[in-house]
């Protein structure tokens, strides 16, 4: 290795330092790793460095072996003598040099030094990237004649400051010496790549040069000797290959200019700005900065090489993120590049005051730019996008011509052709294969472009086919094909309003007739959606026969024979022409054809007697238009649901009904807000004891405006109005607040708490009540929750998964109403219940139905086989409650044993119970 040359960590520093300047990468380092389809190209690129990297080695050493120590400025025995015929003379292995450290020798200090070296191989001298100053040596002979004018030439672009001295062989007397900061000098007047210095005709014979030089960058001190002549040709062969590569790049950045104005996207317009600020980095290192720019200024040409590697690193992440951005592109990778371009930004600003130290700053940037470019390319080609090929294989020809040129710089391979021109050849490889990509780009979205236009005209072709297909099925129900509601309308809107030559007002009156079977929409949630259309499929194709059979009711679509139309999954209606007499005749025709579904049903091997409650709105009584029809006999409807009435007529007290929905569902909210709503308890006793045992939490409301609400009322609204989860966090605090209390008081009892269906599927029910035991050290075992048959058959994965953490935790799960439901042994085979609580309807009937006595006997004892407890609601007398003992029951409730009271009334009561 040469002396002056840095360490390893230095010129690993420089060497990405020049590697950055082109934004480009070196190697695949970077990348990730390789998809089956980029390994050959990986490794082939791969085995080529090691081998370069190997033959390095071997130079260097080879290199070293040929450096040794000589006497103070001695130089081999001959003295090279420049033939008049010759144009070019070289002058490198005839060279001696000495390194000064700080620059302050004079050309007398050093002649007078011991420490020059000498450098026998015909190869540049090369010191890499250092700070130091070198001193040169060498004799020469020039020739007499006075011909040919001659010239010292440095031909290394990238060399900033050189003094030439020629001194006296016998004396060492200056007979010629340029000397200054600006050392580049003009032959002829016309400015050239290279330090070059005209040789004075009058000098002939030996003379002995002296060359010092540094440089902020690379130091290569090629010494030769040319002809004027020979300095023109080269001149004139560097301009016409620097002419056709910076013509080439011009060429580029014109076409994709114009491609980024045609197509406005701005992938186009980060590439025409990465190709200039190549441009700008190809411009300092041919030496077309320093010969132009150096003429305005020395200082102008050392940003121009910072700020190009700044701006290349920036062009280049964001052209790499736009062009490469597929659907699969990492979010990481994505967030980093952009931050990585802001820093760039940032460099080419601080590289302004600092150009030196920007360089550097800009060199670690580049490095970073092309690792990150790098993983994106590899990237998007392992993710399937077919231009990222090109993208990498661009990078890679670029890294390898800058590898070579690096190489060349730090002295690891001899100077040639290839090295020299290298990171030129590279980068226009670079460019083109970019252009491919995006050219290839262009291509695949022109297919993408066709094959959605093929696609649409397809589908434009297929919605024309199904258009009188889709509005059929939009004016039929799909699971029953029979007409919905927005036919219903248009009938009614024609019998409400005729055509207008006849008559303003209907001939005839009617009455819209709405039917809602409740147990359908239970049954598809209980057994299946599959059988519940099959039944309501059958009801709706039964009925339609009755209604044509009847007489009295008009067609609403003649082209199916619909008599009736569905509103809804379980809801059907049909237009009833009425007589002139009263309502009753109207009500008794209802009833009579309500009396068809009074047959019990066949529902999976299993009789069901269907409910159905039905609403009516007559026209013009009711309402004289259509849609008011429709919603008055559905608030009929809801009426007869509430009250269990099967046939409602609709009157006007019913819109005052659902005002007053709507201000009990605002006044709720508040009221749970305020804690208008309070806690009673109903008392349970222990069987076999008759000791109290626990309690039921209910839940009553007395509005100061609207009064005691009924319970079955407000909760209804809870539930409709999603309030139920703020209602029953609100019961499980001031539960557990009771529950405190009575404990700090030591009595231990258990708090049964109904839950709904909305607690249930609720993401974070379980872990309020685990928090809220916490808070006030509630033991769970004292907790009972209640659930009803109803409230499983919605969302039952997540209904099971709640349930058994609750149950984890030593919550109680209490099955409520049991036997009032459809699958009631399958809850009980899947759910962790430890609690049955027999309906109270089984309770009330046992003396009088043996039927209801023998359903709670079998009830406790399938509760006592499945090591459950029973509880027995609604004992009303010692009767009750001696049956219900003897049956085995663990424990009761109902007026008999206690009414519900307020919280603190069941305090002092069970005090004086327990007492």
């Amino acid at each position: 290795m040469l002396p002056g040359r840095k360490g390893s960590a230095s010129a690993l520093f420089w060497a990405w330092r020049l590697q950055s300047q082109s934004t480009q990468p070196c190697d695949n380092r970077g990348s990730q790793r390789p998809v089956p389809g980029a390994r050959p190209f990986l490794r082939l690129l791969l085995g080529l460095l090691l081998l370069i990297l190997a033959g390095a080695v071997a130079a260097q050493v080879s290199d070293e072996s040929f450096v040794g120590e000589r006497p103070a400025g001695a130089l081999p025995g001959n003295v090279l003598t420049v033939a008049p015929h010759q144009d070019r003379l070289n002058l490198n292995r005839h060279i001696a040099f000495l390194l000064d450290p700080d620059g302050s020798r004079t050309f007398r200090d050093v002649l007078a030094s011991d420490q020059w070296r000498a450098h026998p191989e015909n190869e540049v001298l090369n010191f890499g990237f250092t700070d130091e100053t070198v001193w040169l040596e060498t004799l020469v002979r020039l020739p007499a004649d006075g011909v040919k004018e001659w010239l010292l030439v440095i031909p290394y672009a990238l060399l900033e400051q050189v003094e030439v001295y020629l001194l006296d062989m016998a004396s060492n007397q200056p007979l010629y010496q340029v000397t200054g900061e600006s050392a580049r000098a003009a032959t002829a007047g016309t400015a050239t790549y290279y330090q070059s210095f005209a040789l004075p005709n009058t000098l002939e014979g030996p003379v002995r040069i002296l060359v010092r030089a540094e440089s902020t960058t690379s130091l290569q001190v090629p010494l030769e000797i040319w002809s004027q002549d020979y300095l023109v040709q080269r001149q004139v062969m560097e301009t016409l290959y620097w002419g056709l590569y910076f013509g080439f790049l011009l060429a580029l950045i014109a076409y994709n200019s114009f491609l980024f104005s045609s197509v406005r996207d701005v992938a186009y317009l980060y590439y025409v700005m990465y190709l200039a600020s190549i441009g700008v980095v190809m411009f300092s290192i041919s030496g077309l900065g320093n010969m132009y720019l150096g003429q305005f200024s020395d200082f102008i040409p050392r940003y121009t090489l910072p700020v190009g590697t700044g701006f290349a690193s920036l062009w280049a992440l964001l052209f790499a993120r736009s062009f490469l951005h597929w659907q699969g592109f990492p979010a990481k990778l994505d967030r980093t590049m952009g931050l990585a371009a802001l820093c760039a930004l940032a460099l080419v600003g601080y590289a302004w005051f600092e150009p030196a130290l920007g360089a550097q700053l800009s060199g670690w940037m580049g490095a970073i730019a092309v690792s990150l470019v790098i993983v994106a390319g590899v990237s998007a080609w392992r993710g399937g996008v077919v231009i990222a090929r090109y993208f990498v294989m661009a990078w890679a020809a670029f890294a390898l011509g800058t590898l070579l040129y690096l190489l060349n710089i730090f002295g690891l391979i001899p100077v040639s052709r290839i090295t020299n021109y290298a990171i030129q050849v590279g980068s226009a490889l670079d460019a083109v294969l970019l252009s491919f990509a995006l050219a290839h780009r262009i291509k695949e979205e022109r297919r993408q472009k066709l094959a959605a236009m093929r696609q649409r005209h397809a589908a434009e072709q297929e919605m024309k086919q199904l258009h009188l297909q889709t509005l059929e099925q939009a004016m039929h129900d799909p699971a029953t094909r029979m007409p919905n509601d927005s036919l219903l309308i248009a009938r009614l809107q024609e019998l409400v309003q005729p055509e207008p030559e006849s008559e303003p007002v209907a001939s005839r009156p009617f009455a819209l007739v709405l039917l809602y079977f409740p147990q359908v929409r239970e049954i598809a949630s209980s057994l299946g959606r599959g059988l519940a259309e099959s039944l309501f499929r059958r009801l709706v194709r039964d009925f339609n026969q009755l209604l044509i059979a009847d007489g009295r009711t008009l067609c609403i679509e003649a082209r199916s024979r619909a008599y009736l139309a569905v509103t809804e999954f379980a809801s059907v209606a049909f237009i009833h022409e009425v007589s002139d007499d009263e309502a009753p005749p109207l009500r008794a025709s209802i009833e009579q054809m309500l009396a068809h579904f009074e047959t019990a049903v066949d529902i999976g091997n299993v009789a069901v007697n269907l409910d159905v409650f039905c609403g009516i709105a007559q026209h013009p009584e009711h309402g004289d238009r259509a849609d008011l029809l429709l919603q008055h006999a559905g608030s009929a409807r809801d009426v007869g649901l509430r009250r269990g009435e099967r046939v409602v007529l609709y009157n006007p007290e019913m819109d005052a009904f659902g005002r007053r929905r709507l201000v009990l569902m605002g006044a709720l909210s508040r009221a749970i807000r305020e804690g208008e709503l309070e806690l009673y308890m109903q008392p349970q006793l222990d069987c076999d004891s008759l000791r109290l045992v626990g309690a039921e939490i209910l839940l009553r409301w007395r509005s100061p405006k609207h009064g005691a609400v009924p319970t079955e009322e407000f909760i209804e609204i809870a539930e409709s109005a999603g309030l139920m989860n703020h209602l029953t966090r609100y019961v499980v605090r001031e539960a557990m607040v009771v529950l405190s209390s009575l404990n700090k008081s030591g009595l231990r009892l258990s708090l049964s708490i109904n839950l709904s269906v909305q607690n249930l599927i609720e993401p974070d029910f379980v872990d309020y009540i685990l928090e809220t035991a916490r808070h006030y050290q509630i033991d769970l075992q004292d907790i009972v929750l209640e659930v009803t048959e109803t409230s499983l058959i919605e969302k039952i994965g997540t209904v099971i998964n709640n349930l058994e953490r609750l149950a984890a935790a030593g919550c109680s799960i209490a099955l409520d109403d049991f036997g009032t439901g459809y699958s009631s042994l399958a809850y009980l085979s899947r759910l962790p219940i430890t609690e049955l609580k027999i309906d109270r309807s089984f309770i009330v009937q046992m003396s009088e139905s043996l039927s209801d006595f023998r359903i709670v006997e079998n009830t406790v004892k399938l509760a006592r086989t499945l090591s459950m407890q029973t509880v027995a609601e609604g004992v009303e007398d010692s009767a009750m409650l001696d049956t219900v003992v003897q049956l085995g029951c663990t424990r009761v409730q109902g007026y008999y044993v206690g009414k519900p009271m307020p919280a603190d009334q069941f305090y002092d009561w069970a005090l004086r119970k327990v007492s």
